[in-house]
């Protein structure tokens, strides 16, 4: 897809780095919020995630995760602001899943 081809500045890391962690957040308060807590495994039955917890704490691989969604995100609204665009993006969560949604106005 060509949305992968768009390079970030290099000074964005640290914007990726900090909007991965806000993304890990607003995924575990909406858990808490549903009234999942921390488990050493995940137990859909009790309600328990291994990665209810800090974002520094997260096993490699979902770190890794949050930061891909995180740079997602930084590409799209790169693309709309070159575009001259206004737009919106929305996290959306339904049930374990995170998707992410812009809203691009072309009025």
């Amino acid at each position: 897809m060509w949305l992968f081809q768009i390079q970030l500045a290099a000074f964005v890391e640290n914007i990726r780095d900090k909007l991965a962690e806000n993304i890990h957040e607003m995924w575990a308060v909406t858990k808490i919020e549903t009234g999942w807590c921390f488990g050493e495994r995940r137990d859909d039955a009790q309600m328990s995630h291994p990665c209810l917890t800090q974002f520094q704490n997260l096993p490699a691989a979902e770190k890794r995760y949050n930061i891909q969604l995180a740079v997602q995100t930084l590409r799209y609204t790169s693309l709309t602001a070159l575009l001259g665009k206004k737009f919106s993006v929305l996290w959306i969560f339904n049930n374990s899943c995170l998707s992410l949604l812009v809203i691009i106005s072309f009025g």
